[in-house]
């Protein structure tokens, strides 16, 4: 969900490409996937997935989480999961940049 989503933020084909596959690995359903790779939100997430992808979209996008959505994510995900899910944004954000900075799309 979080990689997906930082994905569809920074608009990063390859980024998107890539972590689909292991998206429908895990289980999500394709329709999740497209939805995530697309930015939108999907009536296939529910409970902590929706948490955090609602999480790492305001992180990535507003670069900032309001009040609210930082306690519900503490709630569900406890403080280490939160600090996971930052970190793991941060590191995505950085990929994304590195990918979409050098053109480098994904395979055909």
């Amino acid at each position: 969900m979080v990689i997906l989503t930082v994905g569809a933020v920074w608009g990063c084909d390859y980024e998107r490409y890539a972590h689909a596959a292991v998206a429908r690995e895990a289980g999500l359903s394709s329709a999740a996937i497209e939805a995530l790779s697309a930015g939108r939100a999907s009536e296939y997430l529910k409970g902590d997935d929706d948490v955090a992808r609602r999480f790492t979209r305001a992180l990535t996008a507003e670069h900032r989480v309001n009040d609210a959505l930082f306690e519900e994510a503490r709630q569900t995900f406890k403080e280490r999961g939160v600090l996971d899910l930052i970190i793991l944004a941060g590191c995505y954000d950085l990929v994304s940049s590195l990918l979409n900075a050098f053109d480098i799309p994904k395979p055909t």
